[in-house]
């Protein structure tokens, strides 16, 4: 095999590498961050949570993520709490009136 060939096939597999290397470090941690914003999106489940692999960005990300999700859960359980206690007052005052 002559030098250019060598070098060009030698260049297509470090390039290979190198791409299979960011599909699992940096592309494969966000498709997963999408697919859990996408299934909390549709499910309307707020305490799903995204899986952190790493202490990096993306790992921030998912932390932040998943602390917004808490703040959601926390907020729509306090909703719930107060639609139930004013319905509760309704039903009292209702037989209050009778």
């Amino acid at each position: 095999m002559n030098t250019p060939k060598l070098l060009s096939t030698t260049s297509l597999v470090a390039g290979l590498m190198i791409s299979r290397w960011f599909q699992r470090v940096i592309t494969g941690p966000i498709n997963d961050l999408v697919k859990t914003m996408k299934s909390v999106t549709k499910r309307q489940d707020f305490s799903e949570r995204a899986v952190k692999r790493s202490d990096d960005e993306i790992g921030m990300l998912c932390e932040n993520f998943n602390g917004m999700l808490r703040e959601v859960q926390l907020g729509r359980d306090k909703l719930q709490q107060a639609h139930a206690e004013l319905e509760q007052r309704v039903i009292e005052r209702t037989a209050e009136l009778k």
